[in-house]
């Protein structure tokens, strides 16, 4: 059984996501998985330790994807569209109650804390 990859995400994101719906959500990023006979866990000890490294190499990476979230805690549930249709998938998100989460260099991790009226006004990427 293959263990998800960060290009394997993005090849998953890029198959699920729609004009209509340019946000895939986790659940489904997950469905596809145990649909498709791919490993989300890997040999990490948590459930879904190689989706959220999968996440976290791709962002520190090509950074492909750009990750959203439903609301400002951590239990919050995340999705992702591709950054090559971020400008409709911002405007989605934000008629549909998502927040863009940006994420930082300096960090190297997605940054939770959202700026401004809205999440999804805040830069995607932070420098430098």
């Amino acid at each position: 059984m293959p263990v998800i990859t960060d290009d394997l995400l993005v090849e998953i994101v890029t198959e699920l996501a729609t004009p209509s719906q340019p946000l895939v959500e986790a659940t489904a990023i997950i469905a596809y998985c145990e649909a498709h006979g791919i490993d989300i866990q890997g040999d990490g000890n948590a459930k879904y330790a190689a989706f959220w490294s999968a996440d976290l190499d791709e962002a520190k990476g090509e950074h492909r994807l750009q990750k959203f979230k439903r609301g400002k805690t951590a239990q919050a549930r995340n999705a992702w569209c591709l950054t090559s249709g971020l400008i409709q998938a911002r405007s989605w998100a934000a008629n549909n109650g998502w927040l863009l989460v940006p994420w930082s260099n300096k960090e190297e991790n997605w940054m939770f804390n959202f700026s401004g009226p809205s999440g999804t006004t805040s830069p995607y990427f932070i420098g430098p």
